[in-house]
């Protein structure tokens, strides 16, 4: 039985596999431990075949595996039931397929997003992603978090970007599906499921995008307002126009209280249009009642959307509560009033980063370690039950783990979950892969 394998016994298995110095040393191994618990072994295959004889191995043996890119968002999901092996991919070869004239590009799962922006912006091209510390994150760990980023508003999600996947199964046996072209159709909703599962039904060992010129003008308006109500609103016209900008968010620090909120506003596009698309956008944001608009040039831009797409995730681990809201971006301005006057009723001065094209409002409270448990447990189900009455979700994309303990991190997936649990029977039964990590425990 997997509770009876000893981690000297385990090691000594995974060594048969792989190259001992592929193996983290076991004083390390704490490093490497997934929301409080430590696992018996970590090791890093440096390429497909081993990667495969590792999972093999764990499912003869029924080890418990929780896959890792560079372990920027561990911190994503439940407690898992546990761990035995932490397969990590950031050893695997860097491997970048680029066609310029096919606008598509196919990347091992190892490789981080920051490589592959570069390798394509040598081509004037890109992948419009801008998921939180995508400077760190491995392409595999983004897509199976599929946590999204601002420009999400204009150019969609990586589940709008992929045309096709190879994913190694609970078993190591690889399968390959959608194809490396645009045309290529096949198996495309079968590389869909992995999306934002983080590990549970497979792990992603590379992928296949379609990509998109680089935009000849990134500029950025930033708006100033004294009320929340004034700055949704100004938002929600802003992103009805004709002029609509690429990503818009509203931010405002420590509730908004004294400090105001700022709305920034993404223009990205050809010269020929973006002077009168600023204008226009500048006109919407003062007549919604901005005190203030400045246009933000283009080598600040990246560093301005950087700390918007970072958003709780850049903050020091362990005293953080990052709830992310979402509902139909008709009711987005509805449902962060509402959140705000809860907190607002309960003591709490979160940061705010709300999505009004998105339906998305992101609260993070600082120094929630400090605080009792049962306190910021109800809290967190204030916000859901005020989520469900808006036809929304609420999930708790990081928090201490303490507190993690008495909170479900995904909140109530309502029917989808029958559906959820059967994909899981069929691609992992023995159910090795990250187990509890995701929805509704799987």
């Amino acid at each position: 039985m997997t509770s009876m394998t000893t981690a000297a016994s385990l090691r000594e298995s995974l060594a048969s596999v792989v190259a001992g110095n592929s193996i983290v040393p076991e004083t390390a191994l704490p490093s490497y431990s997934v929301e409080g618990v430590t696992p018996k072994a970590a090791v890093f295959p440096t390429s497909q075949e081993q990667l495969s004889a590792v999972l093999a191995l764990a499912a003869g043996e029924g080890w418990a595996v929780v896959p890792r890119g560079n372990g920027s968002l561990m911190a994503l999901g439940g407690v898992p039931k546990r761990v035995d092996v932490v397969l990590g991919l950031s050893r695997l070869p860097v491997a970048i397929e680029h066609a310029p004239g096919d606008l598509t590009v196919t990347v091992g799962a190892g490789t981080t997003l920051a490589e592959l922006q570069d390798k394509l912006a040598k081509e004037g091209q890109w992948l419009p992603l801008d998921p939180p510390l995508s400077q760190r994150q491995t392409v595999g760990g983004v897509l199976a978090t599929n946590l999204a980023g601002p420009l999400s508003l204009g150019f969609g999600t990586a589940r709008d970007m992929v045309i096709g996947m190879k994913v190694a199964g609970p078993d190591g046996v690889i399968t390959k599906s959608g194809g490396k072209v645009v045309k290529n159709v096949t198996g495309f909703d079968v590389a869909k499921v992995h999306l934002g599962a983080l590990g549970t039904l497979g792990v992603i060992v590379e992928a296949s995008f379609k990509v998109a010129p680089m935009p000849k003008r990134d500029v950025t308006l930033v708006a100033s307002f004294d009320l929340l109500e004034k700055a949704m609103t100004a938002s929600m016209e802003l992103a009805s126009a004709p002029v609509a900008p690429q990503a818009l968010e509203v931010m405002a620090p420590g509730g908004g209280v004294g400090q105001g909120w700022t709305v920034y506003a993404r223009f990205m596009g050809v010269d020929s249009s973006m002077e009168r698309r600023l204008r226009e956008g500048v006109s919407v944001l003062r007549g919604g009642g901005a005190a203030g608009v400045e246009v933000v040039d283009e080598q600040a831009v990246a560093q301005a959307w950087q700390r918007l797409a970072d958003f709780g995730w850049d903050a020091p681990p362990d005293d953080g509560l990052l709830l992310r809201m979402g509902c139909l971006p008709s009711r987005v301005t509805e449902m962060a009033t509402a959140v705000a006057e809860l907190a607002r009723q309960q003591g709490y001065k979160p940061d705010w980063l709300i999505g009004p094209g998105r339906g998305l409002v992101r609260c993070h409270f600082v120094g929630v370690a400090s605080q009792q448990t049962g306190d910021v447990v109800a809290m967190v189900a204030d916000a859901r039950q005020l989520a469900t009455r808006l036809g929304g979700y609420a999930v708790v994309e990081r928090c201490p783990v303490a507190i993690k303990a008495h909170v479900d991190a995904w909140g109530d997936a309502g029917d989808g979950l029958l559906l959820m649990r059967r994909l899981k029977e069929q691609l992992d039964p023995r159910r090795i892969l990250n187990p509890g990590r995701f929805v509704g425990g799987i």
